[in-house]
């Protein structure tokens, strides 16, 4: 499954925005590029428990 984020056009889009430019100096693509992919793993799972939890607080409120 995928996600689709909303879209901000004053946001800056690609996977180089993902990273600012200190955190990028002095490293090879390789390493920007496992940077970057970590940092998309922790938004999606921060965005999975977020989820998780609007789900058991909706079932919860059902139950009540």
């Amino acid at each position: 499954m995928t996600m689709k984020e909303p879209k901000d056009k004053d946001t800056p889009q690609g996977f180089d925005s993902l990273l600012s430019e200190e955190e990028t100096r002095g490293l090879s693509e390789e390493e920007k590029m496992k940077r970057i992919a970590a940092k998309m793993e922790e938004k999606f799972k921060k965005e999975q428990r977020r989820q998780s939890q609007v789900a058991a607080t909706v079932s919860y409120l059902f139950l009540c």
